[in-house]
């Protein structure tokens, strides 16, 4: 009878394992996906930040080149290595003898698409709720991925919403694309007044975080 009772609390020892092992191992699943989607969040929350934070560092640095002479059509944003990064240095905002802005680097998951990527600006262009018409500045983070644009929207208006622009990223955020085109209303309703967001190509396939930096 003893042997009975001795083998039965076996059974059941071995049935309380399975059945803890199999607890331990959904809820680690369970529990290393969330942990993933968390991770995954968290830096997308930072990423969104270190763009802003850069824009801030860029609209000090273009403040300062303007008040010693540089007029805002005179900026230029050539990058280090490229063939006009050492020329008419002092207008160069990159430059050490220059701005002197920094120009951090990015790991692939930070974009979302390959066309131009990176920061860009525009200065040939006109913002329509720029107080006259003449020519703005814009400096913008172009091909951002769509998580880290909707963390900037957040981040900046309370909302991650992106709203989406009836017409092109490039010809007006990027300098050297034609032909420019203006920053109209009837482009972004969502845009009007709106000094800095993150917005989304009319095919919602790329993203732009701009920021109005010189507004005439």
């Amino acid at each position: 009878m003893k042997n009975n009772e001795n083998g039965n609390v076996l059974v059941y020892v071995l049935i309380a394992v399975g059945l803890m092992a199999a607890i331990t191992f959904a809820v680690s699943r369970d529990g290393g996906g969330q942990q993933a989607e968390r991770m995954d969040d968290t830096r997308a929350d930072l990423l969104a930040t270190q763009l802003i934070q850069h824009v801030a560092s860029a609209e000090q640095v273009i403040y300062h080149m303007t008040q010693w002479g540089t007029d805002y059509a005179d900026l230029k944003f050539d990058l280090p290595g490229t063939v006009d990064y050492n020329t008419d240095v002092t207008n160069q905002v990159y430059h050490p003898q220059g701005g002197g802005l920094q120009v951090p680097t990015y790991s692939d998951d930070v974009f979302e698409g390959s066309a131009t990527r990176g920061w860009q600006w525009q200065n040939l262009t006109n913002v329509e709720w720029s107080p006259t018409i003449a020519t703005d500045l814009i400096y913008s983070f172009v091909d951002v991925s769509r998580p880290i644009c909707e963390k900037i929207n957040e981040e900046l208006l309370a909302s991650s919403a992106v709203p989406i622009m009836d017409g092109g990223l490039s010809n007006r955020f990027i300098h050297d694309v034609m032909p420019n085109g203006d920053f109209a209303v009837s482009v972004c309703t969502e845009c009007e007044n709106i000094k800095s967001m993150c917005v989304s190509h009319q095919t919602g396939t790329r993203y732009a975080f701009y920021t109005i930096i010189g507004s005439r």
